[in-house]
């Protein structure tokens, strides 16, 4: 159970799909990914590429959350080639019906307050500071 409520908590963190949000309200340059442990080896090597994901529009991969032993996940970014809302819709769209991918999400483009205002967390950063809360608390 406390497994499945992390889980649910960083795929909140990553912002689940983007329901109700506006044009500005996501990144339309990229797609957060959370990967099973069939990709482990590689997210720890950061040898995953475009080919891996099979998709053509991917400018670049970035690895900027470690592995969840815990969960046997691992979180990544996807930057996106070719950008806006509806190609962010199609990358997610494909990668969910990856065998090794748990989720695939927009990334909320918004300020997480974190209690003092020189702290705010902004874009990507966002996902790596909410999984370490999740991570400490």
């Amino acid at each position: 159970m406390k497994k499945i409520a992390v889980l649910l908590a960083i795929l909140l963190a990553f912002g689940m799909s983007g329901f109700g949000c506006g044009e500005e309200d996501i990144y339309t340059d990229r797609v957060n990914v959370i990967v099973n442990a069939q990709m482990k080896e590689a997210f720890l090597s950061e040898t995953i590429t475009a080919e891996d994901l099979g998709w053509d529009n991917i400018d670049r991969i970035e690895f900027n959350v470690s592995w969840f032993e815990n969960l046997e996940v691992g979180a990544l970014t996807v930057f996106l080639k070719r950008t806006g809302r509806r190609r962010v819709e199609q990358a997610i769209a494909h990668f969910e019906t990856l065998d090794f991918v748990v989720s695939a999400s927009s990334v909320p483009n918004s300020v997480i307050e974190t209690g003092n205002p020189s702290q705010a967390v902004t874009g990507n950063h966002r996902a790596s500071a909410s999984i370490g809360m999740i991570e400490t608390a």
